[in-house]
């Protein structure tokens, strides 16, 4: 089959999107290639679909567990043979995936990048037939990247490891020119490679940094007077939930979702945003990846992210469907501060860094000359609770002890309950169940194909809808049915994990090198300094100023963010002010009253009532009593 049949027959869609055909064309020939795509661009499928054309296995380095075993689940259901292996997998899991890859029975092959310290792993490999390397998350590779993670240095190392023949596609959505260069040189790409890059600039979203002394009034004012679905982003968890209340006690239909919530939990939140019955999510940057939403009208930060990199990746979930949307920052004098504060918190002093090492070794109970290529779940809050210290100093030592790979460590990953049915389907009738766990033994058959074959992630809460039982008694049911050897039940976990490199040694033996310490601060000091800019200087066209970070030139000024806005105020024509209205009504979810639209154009507000009679009889829009529409 064609490419362009291949998407068809298994993912329904009928035709590619900007770039895909083009990427997918360059792996298939044999070129490594770097796509740079913008989020909700569709990586996946540049991978997935020259994946069922090429022979063997597609192997792909990801470090997003969650969104890793969401794609493997997603390929199953389109009938192709997909396993994972992470750091979170039991033994069992491991070795079923271990027996499906030795049988040649899978397509595609997702890794963490910790898998790749591992020597076992390697050996494995050998035995492999990759046709494909996908390096997701590509920027994680560089050290001037802003999500830095050292085990990414070793693909480089891996490509020796197969076949010269087969080709390397490393994808990112965000990457200056510097951190492009860097990924190709570290991935070893070889003569002829091709780089597709899509432009950063997004016409249909205007950029807007709003001085607000008080955020939480200026944030009610924008949702009052904006339409359509929302993200709000804060730096904290505990500003997601005050900043929930406080919306929902002001009449906004609003939620919240961070890591700490139960994977049940998240998803329903998650759900009903999507679905529409939540107008605003109220997130932390765990929100977003994966998601699949077009019509999100509003994207605001409560908070100034640490970096354009990432600023830019979230900002860029609004208007995925290409109608005007919104990325509004609110910002305060403080926030100077706060990015100054971020660049200390993030690098301790190097005797505090060396300090926690030994802390968390012996709090591992790990002894000198012990502990290589060993991993340890680690539980951060009794961590700090028993050496009584501040998680954000703790984890910017673990990062920083990462970097120099002294550990690794990594952060809490939710792990979904996982069901296998471990007897032949003969033997299910002749097993004594209670009637609770008959009930849910089939829902389980009736509702997840797959389970007699492999591992499959389950829903307690759809199993006790289906099961007209509460969570606790499904997760009974569960319990005895593994009891009477029926299935092979995971209960549901989320544990960070350590995992030392290398033996443990004494503190006055670590070297901290220039590069996990001195360069990783100036690198990240570059990018406060670039979000600071973007933030606070009001000269100059502010997407024209992103465009140049990420190695656009742009000619020409964007006309549309808050700063060319306040250029073109005293200049503005009736036919601007006509184009601007038909922007905003077409964004618009319900009509708009003319008191709404003389506010939101308050500087030529005089101007506003002329202009939409004349759009009125023209034909371009009506008014009822409920205010203006386009027709």
């Amino acid at each position: 089959m064609t490419p362009l049949e291949v998407l068809q027959h298994y993912w329904h869609y009928p035709s590619f999107r900007p770039l895909q055909a083009e990427i997918i064309d360059s792996v298939l020939s044999g070129h490594d290639t770097l796509g740079l795509l913008p989020t909700g661009g569709g990586k996946s499928i540049t991978f997935q679909v020259p994946g069922m054309i090429l022979p063997g296995t597609t192997l792909v380095v990801t470090p997003l567990i969650s969104l890793m075993l969401d794609q493997v689940d997603a390929l199953r259901r389109h009938r192709i043979p997909a396993v994972a292996l992470h750091a979170g997998m039991t033994s069992a899991e491991a070795r079923k995936a271990r027996e499906r890859l030795a049988a040649n029975r899978c397509k595609f092959l997702y890794v963490s990048p910790e898998r790749l310290t591992w020597q076992r792993f390697r050996n494995e490999l050998r035995t492999l037939n990759i046709s494909l390397l996908v390096v997701d998350e590509a920027h994680c590779i560089s050290q001037w990247g802003y999500d830095f993670r050292p085990p990414y240095l070793l693909i480089g190392e891996l490509r020796k490891l197969l076949r010269p023949d087969v080709p390397c596609l490393a994808l990112t959505a965000t990457a200056t020119a510097k951190v492009a260069e860097d990924i190709q040189a570290r991935l070893d790409f070889r003569p002829g490679a091709q780089v597709f890059k899509s432009s950063f600039a997004r016409a249909n979203l205007q950029y807007v940094v709003r001085p607000a002394a008080e955020k939480l009034s200026q944030m009610l004012h924008i949702l009052n007077n904006t339409t359509g679905s929302a993200i709000i982003y804060a730096r904290s968890r505990r500003k997601t939930h005050e900043l929930a209340d406080f919306l929902v006690n002001s009449g906004i239909n609003a939620t919240f979702y961070h890591a700490g919530l139960e994977p049940e939990e998240k998803n329903d939140r998650q759900r009903r945003w999507i679905n529409g019955e939540r107008r605003v999510m109220v997130a932390t940057n765990a929100f977003g990846m994966g998601i699949d939403k077009p019509d999100v009208r509003l994207v605001m930060h409560a908070d100034p992210p640490p970096s354009l990199e990432e600023y830019y990746q979230e900002a860029g979930r609004a208007g995925r469907d290409g109608k005007r949307s919104y990325a509004v920052l609110l910002r305060s004098e403080r926030d100077k501060a706060t990015l100054k504060r971020r660049l200390t918190e993030a690098f301790p002093d190097k005797k505090i860094v060396l300090k926690i090492y030994e802390r968390v070794c012996n709090f591992l109970h790990i002894a000198l000359g012990e502990g290589e290529d060993r991993l340890y779940p680690f539980d951060l809050d009794k961590f700090c609770a028993t050496f009584s210290m501040q998680e954000k100093q703790v984890k910017a030592a673990l990062a920083i002890l990462t970097a120099a790979q002294w550990l690794t460590f990594m952060e809490e990953t939710d792990s979904a309950p996982r069901v296998m049915v471990i007897c032949e389907r003969h033997e299910l009738y002749d097993i004594p169940l209670s009637s609770n766990a008959d009930k849910i033994l089939q829902v389980l058959l009736r509702n997840y194909p797959g389970l007699f074959v492999d591992f499959v992630m389950v829903s307690e809460q759809l199993l006790a809808g289906k099961g007209a039982m509460s969570v606790q008694s499904v997760l009974e049911a569960l319990i005895e049915l593994s009891k009477k050897k029926v299935i092979h039940f995971i209960p549901r976990r989320r544990t960070p994990y350590v995992l030392l490199p290398r033996r443990r040694e004494e503190p006055r033996y670590i070297t901290i090198p220039k590069a996990a310490y001195e360069e990783r601060r100036e690198a990240m000091e570059t990018r406060i300094k670039a979000m600071a800019d973007y933030i606070f200087n009001d000269g100059s066209c502010r997407v024209r100023r992103m465009l140049k970070y990420f190695g656009e030139e742009e000619e020409k000024d964007c006309n549309t963010c808050d700063v060319c806005l306040k250029r073109r105020k005293s200049t503005i024509s009736d036919r601007q002010l006509a184009e601007a209205l038909l922007d905003l009504l077409s964004a618009a979810d319900y009509p708009l009253t003319l008191q709404q639209l003389e506010k939101r154009f308050s500087s030529v507000k005089s101007r506003v009532a002329p202009v939409l009679l004349f759009l009125c009889q023209e034909g371009y829009i009506g008014l009822d009593n409920r205010g203006y529409s386009l027709t």
